[in-house]
């Protein structure tokens, strides 16, 4: 209990008809917690339940309260998914490759407690309501993350954590002029001759609130080397429609940013921002392949960067894994992870023992046989993709 004495009880959430009663407290939690940011907003978890929940995944999101009061959100699916016999249902996040970064929401008054709530809901549930919890796009300095693991070990359960990616960010200064001081001398001049050829060139920049530019990005992820790939935001329609539904809830709000880099009145460039207390996470960029030659996704980056400190703003998130354009402006990271929390019955307690103990005491013991494992296994997987793919289709035949 907490100082008015009164008493904390967790509830499970399985309907959408019971997400909707509980989305305002849920929005006052979220105003609450440190460090917001906007893909864990509520609008944002909606739809990307609405979206990419299959019809296989039963809703179990665990609401914690103490009193009327909303203290804890943790967005849990039930997911069947292969085992080593049999399909073994596994409780998730909901999460997938459109998400950055999840963990549960709470309360910071009385974090370790509610944590502990958490814990023991999860642990209740193993080897019977669910086989094995998986947990990915975790942040692993994440307090809450961390405090969750230290609930879930004293309760005794086999945990298991492996980092999966780091994450570029850019801590903001007050200047541009600092921010090029951190960057190599080659990238810097990189970056002054974009300047310069994007001058020459008549292109301009312009920020939208709004969401009336959706239609220029949609033009331009059409002509992308993403959407050649099927890879783009706007080539697959529930993936463009999530985007639309977080984009139009974002402008509501006040954190949405699209930047746009213009050849004319045509678009050529696209980043999908959102500006939330100070730091501004980068969901999305795309660039027309037949403009390559004038550096738009580097032009509209570096406007984009100079209008974040000009605002004040003291980061720039790129989000997702550190590829090579981003890591050019940075050398900031944060590590990403999953945590996978294992049963103790049927064979379950030999699989975490194979993955979270053997696997690292190989990888620190013979590093180059691990390595080589690691590309053996990595060319059996290819191997056995490349197969599924040359496989007729037998609706065909």
């Amino acid at each position: 209990m907490n100082e008015s004495g009164a008493p904390v009880r967790a509830h499970v959430v399985c309907s959408e008809d019971g997400l909707a009663d509980v989305m305002e407290p849920w929005w006052r939690l979220f105003d609450r917690v440190e460090g917001r940011v906007p893909y864990l907003a509520p609008d944002w978890m909606c739809a990307w339940w609405d979206a990419f929940a299959t019809e296989n995944d039963r809703m179990h999101l665990l609401a914690v309260w103490r009193g009327d009061t909303l203290d804890l959100v943790a967005p849990l699916l039930i997911r069947l998914e292969p085992g080593s016999l049999t399909r073994v249902p596994t409780l998730r996040f909901w999460s997938n490759v459109y998400s950055n970064r999840v963990i549960p929401l709470v309360d910071p008054t009385s974090a370790s407690e509610l944590l502990d709530v958490l814990a023991r809901h999860l642990v209740s549930g193993l080897g019977a309501s669910w086989r094995r919890i998986v947990l990915d796009h975790v942040p692993m300095d994440s307090p809450s993350v961390v405090g969750l693991v230290q609930s879930l070990r004293k309760l005794g359960a086999n945990v298991g954590i492996e980092a999966t990616h780091a994450s570029p960010y850019l801590a903001l200064p007050s200047t541009m002029a600092e921010v090029e001081a951190t960057l190599s001398g080659r990238f810097r001049e990189s970056v002054r001759r974009s300047r310069r050829v994007s001058e020459r060139s008549g292109l301009s920049v312009e920020f939208q609130g709004d969401v009336s530019g959706l239609a220029h990005v949609r033009d331009v992820c059409r002509d992308s080397w993403q959407h050649a790939e099927g890879t783009g935001i706007s080539s697959i329609p529930r993936v463009w429609a999530f985007y639309q539904r977080v984009a139009s809830a974002w402008a509501e709000k006040g954190w949405l940013e699209l930047a746009l880099l213009n050849d004319g009145e045509r678009a050529i460039a696209f980043e999908f921002n959102a500006c939330l207390d100070g730091r501004v996470s980068n969901l999305k960029m795309g660039y027309r392949t037949a403009s390559a030659a004038l550096s738009p996704g580097r032009v509209l980056r570096d406007h984009s960067i100079q209008r974040a400190v000009q605002a004040g703003c003291r980061e720039f998130d790129f989000l997702g894994a550190a590829d090579a354009h981003k890591r050019q402006w940075t050398r900031s990271t944060r590590q990403l992870g999953v945590i996978e929390v294992y049963s103790r019955r049927g064979l379950e307690p030999a699989l975490y023992w194979s993955r979270h103990v053997l696997r690292p005491w190989i990888r620190a013991r013979f590093p180059s046989l691990y390595s080589h494992l690691g590309q053996l296994r990595r060319s059996l997987k290819a191997r056995s993709l490349h197969r599924k793919s040359a496989a007729p289709d037998k609706a065909s035949t």
